[in-house]
């Protein structure tokens, strides 16, 4: 009952109907933290700021402030929000970082805003097949890519010859008919 009220003060008698809660609905960032803000503060309810600012129930507000809180207790903690798409030169200078001079991984994955994970794996493929190990080789055909390892030129031969059998087979296929 108390939601429902809350609904008839911030929206009127639509917000009772029977397609009240149909329309998605989007808040901006400017809504979303004056309300983190004033509940933090203590300037009302959850209910209260919801009706302040027509959303449609005070669990918006609490789960706003959970996100809220979850990304300051990352900032607290030292984690940065880490970027993707390092070039080329930089997985380099963090897998030399890590084999050359002597610092742990943990914070030369921290330098370069990269997940340790991912540094670890930047450093293997380094090792196994050196700085043409590092290239970003995703969203590309296997068979137009060049090997950087016999294992590689065996699998890139085998695709571009699988490929060669299906064509050859479409080919027999549309001759029958």
């Amino acid at each position: 009952m108390e939601v429902w009220g809350s609904r008839y003060r911030s929206e009127g008698a639509a917000a009772l109907g029977e397609n009240g809660n149909r329309d998605k609905r989007v808040y901006s960032e400017e809504v979303k933290s004056k309300a983190v803000e004033e509940y933090l503060s203590g300037q009302g309810s959850s209910i209260a700021i919801a009706e302040k600012y027509q959303l449609r129930s005070g669990n918006l507000v609490l789960d706003w402030v959970k996100v809220y809180h979850d990304k300051d207790f990352k900032r607290k903690a030292g984690e940065n929000i880490m970027r993707k798409g390092h070039t080329m030169e930089e997985r380099l200078q963090a897998v030399l970082s890590c084999l050359d001079g002597g610092h742990r991984l943990s914070e030369v994955a921290q330098a370069y805003q990269v997940e340790p994970q991912t540094l670890r794996i930047w450093v293997k493929k380094y090792e196994e097949m050196g700085a043409a190990g590092l290239k970003d080789r995703r969203g590309r055909r296997l068979t137009d890519q060049k090997p950087r390892t016999k294992e590689e030129a065996l699998r890139i031969e085998n695709a571009r010859l699988e490929r060669e059998n299906d064509l050859l087979k479409m080919k027999l296929y549309l001759r029958k008919k």
